[in-house]
């Protein structure tokens, strides 16, 4: 039986894509020099458990740090990017997927189902 990452994972993805944002592994990313090396691998296309993923919006040159930095000032600048969960806004930076659940990581830290996860993508910042 799959676990919920293998069962979600391509929704997710597609989800956020639609929403008109690329996710990057960002696990090893404390650094802006990390930020850029992350940034230079590209988007990824594979989730994995416990692995911390950024959201960075779409862009022509999706594996330049100079182009992805730039169009993230602007974006932020108009809307820092929300996520709504339980009815309520919160910012958000990224996810962690763990094998029955996600870590959404907002101000307060939330851990949500994989079904509310999906759910919660809808009310993203569409760019």
């Amino acid at each position: 039986m799959a676990n919920g990452l293998e069962k979600h994972e391509r929704s997710i993805l597609n989800k956020i894509h639609e929403k008109g944002w690329e996710v990057y592994d960002s696990t090893n990313a404390h650094t802006r020099d990390d930020a850029e090396k992350s940034i230079r691998k590209g988007p990824t296309r594979i989730l994995e458990n416990g692995k911390r993923y950024v959201l960075l919006p779409k862009t022509k040159s999706p594996k330049d740090p100079k182009v992805v930095f730039s169009t993230i000032e602007e974006i932020v600048n108009r809307e820092p990017p929300t996520i709504s969960i339980d009815g309520e806004r919160f910012p958000w930076t990224g996810f962690i997927p763990y094998e029955d659940h996600i870590k959404v990581n907002t101000n307060v830290g939330h851990f949500i189902s994989y079904e509310n996860f999906l759910s919660s993508i809808a009310s993203i910042l569409q760019v």
